[in-house]
């Protein structure tokens, strides 16, 4: 029987851990980047399409805990300005 290579094996252990750690930087950097376009008034498809997301939907169910978010400082900037014209 011929053993396994030490060196392929050690490169496929380090290969997954490089691959995990490219996964959760790349989906941080994702987040704040959404969090930031959000924030700033972007629209959700421009998000989207900037995100590489197939449709909008997508970007809706992934942040949608930011739309809230976001979407409750609006109705709060609404209900503002409508009371200071009234």
């Amino acid at each position: 029987k011929s053993t396994p290579n030490l060196g392929f094996i050690l490169s496929k252990i380090w290969g997954a851990y490089h691959s995990r750690r490219f996964y959760y930087f790349n989906n941080r950097y994702k987040l704040k980047n959404a969090a930031f376009l959000l924030s700033q008034g972007i629209d959700l498809y421009v998000i989207s399409q900037r995100l590489g997301h197939s449709d909008m939907t997508t970007t809706a169910k992934i942040y949608a805990y930011l739309i809230d978010e976001y979407k409750q400082k609006s109705d709060d900037r609404i209900v503002n300005q409508l009371q200071s014209i009234l």
